[in-house]
C-alpha cells in the first residue's frame, strides 16, 4: 500500500503520450478496432482514477443508501466520463 505516486501515474501518462505521438503520424480511424480498444482503455483509466481519488481522500461514507444505488451512481459517473471523453477526442 505504500506505492509511489510515480508508479501509479507514470504508466497512464506514458500511454497518453504514446497515443499522441502515434496520432501525429497515423490516422487512428484507419486502424481496425482502435475505437473499441481506446474506449476500453479510457473506461479502465476512469475507473482507476475514481478509485484512486476515493482512496487518497480517505472518504468514509456512512449512509442509508442501498449498495445498488451506489453501483448506479458509479455507472452513471462512468457514462458521463465516457461522453466527455468522446466529445474531447472529436474536437
Amino acid at each position: 500500500m505504500n506505492t509511489s505516486i510515480y508508479l501509479q501515474v507514470l504508466p497512464i501518462l506514458s500511454m497518453v503520450i504514446t497515443l499522441l505521438l502515434i496520432r501525429k503520424s497515423v490516422d487512428l480511424n484507419k486502424i481496425p478496432g482502435f475505437g473499441k480498444l481506446s474506449g476500453l482503455i479510457m473506461m479502465i483509466t476512469a475507473t482507476l482514477m475514481i478509485m484512486w481519488v476515493i482512496d487518497k481522500t480517505r472518504i468514509i461514507v456512512f449512509s442509508y443508501l442501498r449498495f445498488e444505488y451506489v453501483l448506479l451512481f458509479f455507472a452513471a459517473l462512468l457514462i458521463v466520463i465516457r461522453f466527455g471523453w468522446s466529445k474531447v477526442m472529436k474536437a
